[in-house]
């Protein structure tokens, strides 16, 4: 094999200045996730912070107070919208001409 690429094919080989790439590969992949460790914990700072004066009562009482047409509507358009969605995501897997993967059936 040619000298120089057997060199770039072993990872353990130091070579002058390339430790600067490595450095910069290494920061990369540790910093994505402490990079979504940090956004995961100040979106759960923010979620406590807004919803620090909501009182869970408050909450149900509202539940409660809903007419169950209005609940059961809901619940109705969510499983169409869902439904939806699956029917979009094999519409397109039939245009790209794959088999469509069974946990959209195992889903519905």
């Amino acid at each position: 094999m040619n000298e120089p690429i057997r060199e770039a094919l072993e990872p353990n080989v130091l070579r002058p200045l390339h430790w600067i790439g490595g450095w910069l590969q290494l920061s990369y992949t540790h910093a994505k996730p402490v990079l979504t460790i940090a956004i995961l914990c100040f979106a759960f700072w923010l979620l406590h912070h807004e919803f620090q004066s909501t009182r869970w009562t408050d909450v149900s009482n509202c539940f409660r107070s809903l007419p169950a047409w209005t609940v059961l509507a809901a619940l109705l358009l969510t499983a169409v919208n869902f439904a939806v969605l699956t029917g979009y995501d094999w519409l397109g897997l039939q245009l790209v001409q794959h088999l469509s993967p069974p946990y959209l059936w195992r889903a519905l």
